[in-house]
């Protein structure tokens, strides 16, 4: 995730747009909002978090974006360096073969009942596991720069905009946050999604209130 990170911050600079928004820790999240204080004071936050997200991922579809994200990764480092600048190690396995490591995490999970029963998930992924929330996080990485690209090609100048009023929209893994602006919608994701605002402008996000 490193390298799309790397890649949005160049987007970033040249556009004023943000495809990127995982912060993968709260003390992460309040940083920036620390660093970014004067060009955030007078807007408002707005929070949301999804009402069921490892449990709900289609697992087809964390295949997919997964896919599409460790492609854009891997594209993103051999256009910008080469030889040994480059970041990703040259025995890195092939796509195929990181994919089909990818399946086979995503489609075999086993759970064992109290009653002795093996039931294979066939839906989501377990919160227990290791790659559970790097797959998440990709997951929704695909869908949410994919909603700001549309944004950016759309012919509506206010698209556009929007697009770049989502420049400190961020989310640790199933809340989300942005500034003056309704989160995106839950069509994005796919998933259900309840909106955390509160009706005298205060938020809730992580674990505490601002």
């Amino acid at each position: 995730m490193s390298l799309l990170r790397e890649k949005d911050l160049e987007y970033y600079s040249r556009h004023g747009i943000r495809r990127y928004w995982i912060v993968v820790s709260p003390d992460e999240a309040f940083f920036e909002i620390k660093r970014n204080i004067e060009l955030l004071r007078g807007r408002k936050p707005r929070t949301a978090d999804f009402t069921t997200m490892y449990t709900c991922l289609i697992h087809d579809r964390i295949i997919k974006n997964t896919r599409i994200a460790v492609s854009e990764a891997l594209e993103y480092d051999q256009k910008r360096c080469s030889g040994d600048s480059r970041r990703i190690p040259t025995n890195l396995p092939e796509l195929q073969v990181i994919m089909d490591h990818v399946q086979h995490i995503v489609k075999n999970t086993y759970l064992l009942t109290k009653n002795g029963t093996i039931r294979r998930q066939k839906i989501g992924l377990p919160m227990g596991t290791n790659s559970a929330p790097e797959l998440a996080n990709l997951t929704l990485y695909v869908d949410e720069s994919q909603y700001i690209d549309g944004l950016v090609q759309s012919p509506n100048a206010q698209d556009l905009e929007l697009a770049k009023d989502h420049a400190f929209t961020q989310r640790l893994i199933d809340d989300l946050k942005t500034w003056d602006i309704e989160p995106p919608p839950k069509e994005i994701y796919g998933l259900e999604g309840t909106e955390t605002t509160r009706s005298d402008g205060s938020v809730i996000f992580l674990v505490g209130n601002s």
